[in-house]
């Protein structure tokens, strides 16, 4: 059963809806929340090449910048702690300084969940646009993430995109274990142009399912299609809430190639992706 949640924090409002979701379990699971604010130092203070006689000016910009960036987190932690104070959930309050990916990689060992953006900001003092924080730690985290668009969307079914993939058997697992499932229609959708191992696939995550007393609607589906359009299309069809899938199941050469579903998936989303690598 969920008990901790981490939730990165970043001032995007990406990172708001992270909040938002996190505030949602918790008061459903009774959990609490680690927020986690990360002050980017080594980026900070990464060396540059700068004219003759311009060191002083580059150090007073550093210094300038750690000094907002330790205000910035700090605003991020006291607004969500103000947040769950008045939903009575409660916070803990994380203050890091380092690289953020490994920042929250080493922080997930505290927790059940890793909520995030699926745009993450954390280096807001030295750059406007998304950092890759999301993708190295969806590579490297001990646990589960959740990558949250900008907005929450209603609906009422967890979908479940099984592919028989190690990946997709651990986030499945993950999901039942965790109690996700509880208060949600559950799917099992399976794509591949071979219909008998589509079907395969999905009566093979519902039986699991059923053992954890998961009642699971089996939706296998015969497509050529590109996997990931094919997932996005059944769960807005459905009103997903929450979509379910492993991540990075493909071999990394293929991935260079051919592109990830994973990477897809996340780019065009507009539903909380459940995801373990």
């Amino acid at each position: 059963m969920l008990r901790v949640i981490l939730v990165g924090l970043d001032g995007s409002q990406y990172s708001c809806a992270a909040t938002e979701l996190a505030l949602q379990w918790a008061k459903r699971f009774g959990a609490r929340i680690l927020a986690l604010g990360i002050v980017d130092e080594p980026t900070i203070r990464r060396p540059e090449p700068v004219p003759l006689g311009a060191g002083y000016y580059k150090q007073h910009l550093q210094e300038t910048r750690l000094r907002e960036a330790q205000e910035r987190v700090a605003e991020f932690l006291r607004r969500c702690h103000e947040v769950c104070d008045k939903e009575h959930v409660e916070c803990k309050e994380i203050t890091d300084v380092g690289q953020p990916w490994e920042q929250i990689v080493l922080e997930a060992q505290r927790c059940d969940v890793v909520i995030l953006g699926k745009e993450t900001y954390f280096h807001f003092e030295t750059q406007d646009e998304p950092c890759d924080t999301l993708y190295r730690v969806l590579r490297n985290s001990p646990r589960p993430v959740v990558a949250v668009p900008e907005k929450i969307p209603e609906g009422e079914t967890a979908l479940v995109a099984y592919d028989g993939s190690l990946q997709a058997a651990q986030a499945l697992q993950l999901f039942a274990l965790l109690g996700l499932s509880e208060q949600s229609r559950v799917m099992v959708c399976s794509v591949s142009h071979d219909g008998q191992l589509a079907k395969r696939w999905a009566d093979t995550a519902a039986e699991f399912l059923s053992y954890h007393d998961v009642r699971a609607q089996v939706h296998p589906i015969t497509s050529s299609s590109a996997p990931a359009q094919v997932i996005l299309e059944e769960a807005r069809k459905h009103r997903a809430k929450l979509l379910v899938m492993g991540a990075y199941g493909q071999p990394i050469l293929k991935e260079f190639f051919l592109g990830s579903v994973t990477q897809k998936v996340l780019r065009d989303t507009d539903i909380p992706l459940f995801l373990y690598h």
